[in-house]
């Protein structure tokens, strides 16, 4: 049997395993601005990727390491505001979050909470 202080440490750690896989960032874009978030992956592991925002106009895309193409573009996914992919490429994953370029071109501003899995 496990002394009270020994659960309590693992507790703890399985608690903090939980919260590294999962974060929110919450803040804004205007105009042409664009917020980056670089998520570091393991290959096999699954990247889950939420946007919620106050304006429809905003969007995230999804670029793997290395590449400039985006496995996942927010303005050609239409209202979908979520991903979800099991990633065979270990690395360093970019999440852009953007305004479309009308609203980008009338200066419109989106707040938004941007949040990001690994399984």
């Amino acid at each position: 049997m496990r002394s009270p202080a020994l659960q309590r440490a693992a507790l703890l750690a399985a608690v903090l395993l939980c919260l590294a896989a999962k974060t929110e960032h919450a803040d804004s874009v205007k105009g042409f601005d664009k917020k980056s978030y670089t998520v570091s992956v393991q290959a096999g592991q699954k990247l889950t990727v939420w946007l919620k925002s106050n304006s429809s106009f905003a969007f995230f895309n999804v670029t793997p390491p290395g590449s400039g193409d985006a496995i996942w573009v927010g303005s050609q996914e239409g209202k979908e505001k979520a991903f979800a992919q099991k990633l065979e490429q270990a690395g360093d994953y970019e999440v852009e979050v953007y305004l479309a370029r009308a609203e980008a071109r009338r200066q419109g501003k989106a707040d938004y909470t941007l949040t990001i899995l690994l399984d």
